[in-house]
């Protein structure tokens, strides 16, 4: 049987490390925690663009509500 491509974790392995400088912690934070402003401006972009996609194909209207909503 072939080897197995999944990279497993190795015993004694550490999972999670501190950041290397400040500026990364600050990245990661950023990515975590984005402002209630990005959460809005992702959503009214992916609502926008499901909506230009819709009008192509209206085959999905049904199944396409709830995510626009």
């Amino acid at each position: 049987m072939a080897e197995s491509p999944i990279n497993w974790p190795r015993r004694g392995g550490q999972a999670f490390r501190a950041a290397a400088n400040l500026s990364d912690q600050e990245a990661v934070e950023a990515f975590i925690f984005p402002s209630d402003g990005s959460y809005l401006v992702g959503f009214q972009r992916a609502a926008d663009m499901i909506v230009d996609a819709a009008k192509d194909d209206d085959s999905n209207l049904d199944n396409l509500f709830f995510p626009v909503a």
